[in-house]
Formats: structure tokens, sequence, C-alpha cells
């Protein structure tokens, strides 16, 4: 039976930290993707109430605003998520190793479906939605 040394006890207490730090990471882009949800949605009620082509352009250049700039969050909440995945798992046993290279969609969870791909849907309805807008005022 192996003893446990003080580098043991020091990673331990790493990779606690790193889980940590993986979890507030999480929290907060949930936390920011509900508060894109909710303005996107404000925005979208304000395009459907408006009747002035020039507020409603507006509108949308604002949301195309809003939805890059939230891709831009996500991605890099995303990238930093798996920098401390990858330390967090650097000193893992073969058998990890091979579970986890073996899973379906490995990297891919609920929460980067919705930190990656909805703003990226976002980002092209607001695009689509001032061309649409363009091409009418002409």
């Amino acid at each position: 039976m192996k003893k446990n040394t003080r580098e043991d006890f020091s990673r331990e207490k790493e990779r606690k930290e790193i889980r940590k730090r993986m979890f507030e990471q999480s929290i907060h882009l949930n936390n920011r993707t509900n508060s894109f949800l909710i303005v996107n949605s404000i925005l979208i009620a304000g395009i459907q109430l408006n009747k002035q082509s020039t507020l409603t352009l507006l509108i949308l250049i604002v949301g195309l605003v809003l939805a890059i700039i939230w891709l831009l969050d996500s991605v890099q909440s995303r990238l930093i998520k798996k920098e401390l995945s990858i330390h967090y798992h650097k000193d893992d046993n073969e058998v990890d190793k091979l579970v986890e290279n073996k899973k379906f969609c490995k990297g891919l969870r609920p929460t980067d479906i919705f930190t990656l791909w909805v703003p990226i849907i976002f980002l092209v309805v607001w695009i689509i939605l001032i061309f649409i807008v363009i091409f009418q005022i002409k």
C-alpha cells in the first residue's frame, strides 16, 4: 500500500481548488447566459411592439452587439474551464484517461450548448433580421 506523501496532499488540495474554480466559472457562465437571454427576449418583444423601421433597426443593432459580446464572453469562459480541466486531469491514471477519451460527447455538456450554440443562433438571427429590415426600408 502506498503511503500518502506531502506532494499527494498538496496535489489533492490543488485539485479541490481547481474544482472550486471550475464550479464558480460554471455558475458565472450560467448567470451571464440568463442575463443575456432576458435582455434578448426584451429586445425581441421591442421589435414586435415597434412600428417604426428606424427604431426597429436600432434595436436589431443593439441585439447584434449584445450577441457578439455574449459569444465572446462565452468563448472566454469555455477556454478558462478547458484549461482548468486539463490541469485538473493531468495526473489521472490510465483508466480514467481511457474512460474520458471514449465518451461519446466528451467536453460537450448542456452548459456548453447553452453558452456556445445559443449565442451563435442569436447572432445569426440578429443578422438575418437586420437584412430583412434593411430590405423592407428600401
